[in-house]
């Protein structure tokens, strides 16, 4: 499944944080990253946890964030 992950992008612009910055926030490295944002490989929930502390999302909007697919 290939989930669209334009709206965490666009949470990321919104706070000046790149993929690099995000990749070492979550302690993982940036083709790990990579692999998650083009759905080669899934957030963990943890990982999910993480972005919601870093990026200040609102949980009740996950399903937005990470699991709307293409």
């Amino acid at each position: 499944m290939t989930y669209d992950y334009s709206k965490l992008y666009g949470r990321m612009a919104e706070l000046g944080i790149t993929r690099e910055e995000l990749a070492k926030q979550l302690e993982i490295s940036r083709s790990t990253l990579y692999s998650k944002l083009t759905s080669r490989t899934e957030f963990t929930q943890d990982e999910i946890r993480r972005c919601v502390e870093i990026l200040r999302l609102d949980v009740r909007d996950l399903s937005l964030y990470f699991f709307r697919t293409k």
